[in-house]
């Protein structure tokens, strides 16, 4: 006789599904996760959108750091593009330049004459200044407002209105961090005119007012540049020479030295 086949439980399919589901949830993680590690994972689905969201907050702050130091460069930025517009002016201006005149017999520098601020300006105009309520700020606001504008002026080679503006500064604000800036672009818009007696005295003036100043390497070359084009040879020599000696490594020492060179093949 053929005894009727014992039914099985359903405890042991049952079991073999739950692991067969685990093992498939699971099949993307490391060999050692256990069960109690996929049902923590599990009860915090948030912490790796944490974690990117925690790192996305430190490249914000790595890039709002990184642009407020690129603020603090836009001015040296301009000033380093009029001066390369200046050395182009220069070249375009040494390519037509006729012969030198008679040598020059340089004398101890005068001041600069600075334009008083009562030709620069109307009444209007003097009206509408300080009446912000922190005059501190106003004022320094102003003396970067005008300074920013003589070199916009000399870009444009609008450079009478910019050595004006230049001039301005200087009578307004005299001990800045500017002013020997100021003086050094005086000296490069009389240069670009042509005024070079004029030019030899402004950048020699910034040597002797502001001997430690950021732009005694650039003076110097356009200095001796100024020499050479009134004929003291002599004079030009000494100041390209000066500046490879105190400033070897410099765009003014190699362009000296360039300078330098041309006068001794002449």
């Amino acid at each position: 006789m053929v005894r009727p086949r014992q039914r099985t439980t359903t405890t042991e399919p049952r079991l073999s599904l739950a692991i067969l589901a685990f093992a498939g949830l699971s099949g993307g993680c490391a060999s050692t996760d256990t069960p109690a590690g996929f049902i923590d994972r599990l009860r915090t689905p948030n912490e790796g959108v944490r974690a990117e969201l925690t790192q996305l907050e430190e490249r914000v702050r790595r890039l709002e750091a990184e642009a407020s130091a690129g603020n603090t460069e836009n001015a040296r930025l301009r000033e380093r593009i009029a001066e390369l517009e200046a050395t182009l002016e220069e070249v375009r201006a040494s390519a037509a330049a006729p012969a030198p005149p008679a040598p020059f017999d340089p004398q101890p520098p005068p001041r600069v004459k600075v334009v008083q601020v009562s030709e620069l300006e109307s009444d209007t105009d003097r009206a509408s200044v300080g009446t912000e309520a922190d005059p501190a700020a106003s004022v320094e606001r102003t003396g970067h407002e005008l300074y920013d504008q003589a070199l916009d002026a000399f870009m444009r080679h609008e450079y009478l209105e910019a050595e004006l503006g230049f001039q301005r500064f200087i009578s307004d604000f005299p001990d800045t961090d500017l002013s020997d800036n100021a003086l050094y672009w005086i000296g490069e818009c009389r240069f670009a005119r042509g005024d070079n007696r004029g030019a030899a005295t402004a950048f020699e003036q910034l040597l002797q007012d502001f001997p430690l100043g950021n732009k005694v390497p650039d003076a110097l070359l356009k200095a001796g540049r100024s020499l050479q084009r009134l004929g003291d040879t002599d004079g030009a020599r000494r100041r390209f020479r000066e500046v490879s000696r105190r400033f070897p490594d410099t765009d003014a020492a190699r362009m000296a030295a360039d300078s330098l060179a041309t006068l001794d093949d002449g």
